[in-house]
């Protein structure tokens, strides 16, 4: 709680990160994913409509995935992203979650 009120955003990755495990599409940050920490990636995110994976720490410090979707609207302090899920859209916090993105392997990129 904060203030008095309930933070949605831990509930809500809190259910995502439950349904992830239930259908079996939750996955540990991976080799092939960029982290995306400077303005201009999530710009170049966004611009390309980019799917971005959302990481928070969980109760033991270790980073799981709580979301993923697509960027609508960024600013230095938070990322709003629409679900690829359900079409729900979130704000996440840059100082407590972290973004990245697939990137394209040598056999994929065009030549």
């Amino acid at each position: 709680m904060i203030n008095g009120s309930l933070d949605l955003s831990i509930l809500v990755g809190t259910i995502e990160k439950t349904i992830y495990y239930g259908v079996g599409v939750y996955d540990e940050m991976i080799y092939g994913t960029k982290l995306l920490e400077m303005d201009i990636e999530l710009f170049a995110a966004a611009l390309s409509q980019t799917e971005v994976y959302i990481w928070g720490m969980d109760h033991n410090d270790v980073y799981v995935q709580i979301g993923r979707g697509f960027i609508e609207k960024y600013n230095q302090d938070q990322v709003k992203i629409r679900s690829s899920l359900n079409s729900c859209t979130m704000i996440y916090s840059r100082e407590k979650c972290e973004f990245s993105a697939k990137t394209e392997s040598a056999e994929e990129q065009p030549k």
